[in-house]
């Protein structure tokens, strides 16, 4: 192992009996936010939407789970939801693109009741199991998916709460475990256009500046609502 303070630091999960007595939090939020893509003839506007991936292929979302089984990923705040979807372009004061922005929404949803317990990356102790704040904000997503893998088969099959990459601050995401695929889960109210939700937190999305991500070097053609 290197020694340079540079050099990622996190490593691979260990076996999940290694994980037995990994901290989980039982006070979670009854209200989150979710940015996706505005599937109208859907329940929930295809709000909840379990992103999984075959082991031969690399993960979309940060904990995604290998198929049949999927991961959706929810945002404690409006902020958290929107900057997972445009993060990469508000940190380099880029113009979000216009194809970035259309046919995406906000929902705000309630939690349902959840599989099982859910794994804390933001309690202290998870350092105890070799957690580092990479596993949160890293870009190995081969790596953030095999300790969602362990973490379940651990007995933490609710999912994965943690600080979000793109937000500082104290605000949290939570990634919940299930079967990959869509579910009819509702949501609160009607969604909010992506725009609408960056401009009432003080974003200019600029949308008629950039008619692409391929104007700004960027490629989401393989993006999905995983967005984490």
């Amino acid at each position: 192992m290197s020694d340079r303070r540079s050099d990622p630091a996190q490593q691979f999960p260990p076996d999940p009996a290694d994980l037995t007595g990994f901290p989980f939090t039982t006070t979670l939020p009854d209200t989150w936010f979710r940015e996706h893509a505005d599937r109208s003839a859907s329940a929930g506007h295809g709000c909840w939407w379990f992103s999984g991936h075959d082991e031969a292929d690399e993960p979309i979302g940060r904990f995604d789970l290998p198929a049949p089984d999927g991961t959706c990923y929810l945002g404690e705040t409006v902020g958290v939801a929107v900057r997972e979807r445009c993060g990469r372009f508000l940190a380099a004061h880029l113009p979000i693109p216009q194809t970035h922005l259309e046919g995406r929404v906000v929902s705000m949803v309630r939690l349902p009741e959840l599989a099982g317990r859910v794994a804390d990356l933001t309690d202290p102790r998870a350092a105890l199991f070799g957690v580092t704040g990479e596993l949160a904000a890293g870009i190995d997503y081969l790596l953030s998916s095999a300790w969602a893998r362990a973490l379940r088969a651990a007995g933490l099959r609710g999912g994965i709460h943690f600080l979000p990459r793109f937000t500082p601050g104290h605000e949290h995401a939570l990634a919940v475990f299930g079967k990959g695929g869509d579910r009819d889960w509702g949501i609160v109210g009607e969604p909010a256009p992506l725009v609408d939700a960056l401009a009432a937190i003080g974003y200019q999305p600029h949308r008629a500046t950039i008619p692409s991500t391929a104007a700004v070097g960027v490629d989401d053609s393989v993006e999905a609502d995983a967005a984490q």
